[in-house]
């Protein structure tokens, strides 16, 4: 025989593992020891003080907010390199027809690749 810690009814267990009366008993338990009831998550503190750092690129003097910051925080101005690219003609790397690249990566066109460039030719 043996009690259950939640309900303190007397049980006859099942296997050696059997501790609760019921699921809702078990569950019960569970509440009544969980320690994340009260847990408030807290913003770790480094031990970092802002520093001023020269940007490798641009040579742009910028504060640094963490020790893992080396280059300046980009502006509203400041573009992706993939956005501003123009579209050029390339041969398709593995049927070497004429394709229209959008993206610097693009070695395919759009019958040897799901993302390959537009045909230019048929």
């Amino acid at each position: 025989m043996r009690t259950c810690p939640t309900t303190k009814e007397k049980f006859e267990p099942k296997n050696a593992d059997h501790f609760f009366t019921s699921v809702d008993a078990f569950e019960k338990f569970i509440d009544s020891v969980d320690p994340l009831k009260e847990f408030k998550p807290q913003k770790r503190e480094i031990n970092w003080t802002p520093q001023v750092r020269f940007d490798p690129n641009t040579g742009e003097k910028f504060l640094a907010e963490h020790p893992a910051q080396i280059f300046a925080p980009k502006k509203d101005e400041d573009k992706d390199p993939s956005e501003v690219y123009e579209a050029q003609e390339k041969e398709c790397a593995k049927c070497h027809r004429k394709f229209l690249r959008v993206k610097p990566a693009q070695k395919y066109c759009e019958e040897c690749s799901d993302k390959g460039g537009e045909l230019l030719e048929q």
